[in-house]
């Protein structure tokens, strides 16, 4: 079955189903970030972030450009880590307080 339409909670809770079957895995792809050039930089429904050898990027930044941006500038769909740094859930943000 293809879905035409997804929501941003179905593609939140899919990940989250997805980490609880393989969390290395799922670990592993989320936090892997290429290379991208200026160009997509600009893109305002783009994350990106600043590597040590330039501007990269990864799958939650993909997966953000289809939801659009938050008004700081943030994707809503985010990684919850706990203090050792491990990705423990994926949750849908709401805007932040103006």
């Amino acid at each position: 079955m293809v879905n035409k339409q997804v929501s941003l909670d179905e593609v939140v809770a899919t990940l989250n189903r997805l980490l609880e079957v393989d969390p290395p895995a799922v670990r592993l792809l989320v936090e892997s970030r290429v290379p991208c050039g200026t160009s997509l930089v600009e893109q305002r429904v783009v994350q990106t972030h600043d590597g040590e050898l330039g501007p990269e990027w990864g799958i939650l930044g993909l997966l953000n450009a289809f939801f659009g941006v938050l008004s700081d500038g943030t994707g809503p769909i985010a990684g919850v880590y706990n203090e050792d740094d491990l990705l423990l859930r994926f949750i849908v943000r709401s805007q932040p307080d103006s």
